[in-house]
């Protein structure tokens, strides 16, 4: 089976640390966020880059599985919007009353 990137940015993310040292899930979180914005295609998460090798390998797979799972959300709601505007639907606004 012969796969495919397809094209796009895919950058090499930053490991943000709490200031206990630990990884900052919340910051990597706003980070996938932030990229999805600026329109990035996928990431390189957990890469053999600068800061990740301070990481544990629990770390590590941690920080691949918030990505992961963040990354999954904003495509979720990406199609949720998408399906609703298809629809004619206002995603997410409120009604008056």
């Amino acid at each position: 089976m012969q796969r495919h990137i397809r094209d796009g940015i895919y950058p090499t993310m930053i490991a943000p640390y709490a200031s206990d040292g630990r990884l900052d899930e919340e910051a990597l979180r706003k980070l996938v966020r932030w990229y999805g914005r600026k329109g990035c295609q996928g990431f390189f998460a957990a890469c053999q880059s600068s800061e990740v090798f301070y990481l544990s390998m629990e770390e590590r797979k941690k920080m691949v599985e918030v990505v992961k799972d963040e990354a999954s959300r904003q495509e979720e709601g990406r199609e949720t919007r998408q399906r609703e505007k298809r629809k004619g639907g206002e995603y997410g606004k409120r009604e008056k009353i």
